[in-house]
């Protein structure tokens, strides 16, 4: 899955220096964001950077909602300092169906 290719390679449990990588900068990746959170950090080097691009940013972060709810991804939310809450995502219990020969009826997840 190259949403999870993404996650991983970022660094916050899925290479890059970035940690708690939430579901809207996971988008953000996936969708092939230009903007300077992405360039900045080089993460448009990563594996699956732009690979839903035709669904553009709301599309993905749709879609990666409906892998939390289906349990491919995991959203864990973390209570910070200042009364916020931080959200990052982790492989789900169900992310090892995503790969081999299931997958490669859908681009994104590929």
């Amino acid at each position: 899955c190259r949403a999870l290719h993404a996650e991983r390679r970022t660094g916050g449990g899925f290479g890059v220096g970035v940690r708690n990588v939430s579901i809207h900068y996971l988008a953000k990746l996936a969708a092939g964001s230009r903007g300077s959170e992405v360039l900045d950090a080089r993460h448009e080097r990563v594996e699956g950077y732009g690979a839903a691009h035709e669904l553009r940013q709301v599309g993905t972060v749709r879609l990666l909602q409906a892998m939390v709810i289906a349990r491919f991804l995991s959203e864990r939310a973390t209570a910070t300092a200042h009364g916020g809450v931080s959200t990052d995502l982790a492989p789900g219990p169900r992310a090892s169906e995503l790969d081999g020969p299931a997958a490669t009826n859908a681009p994104f997840l590929v």
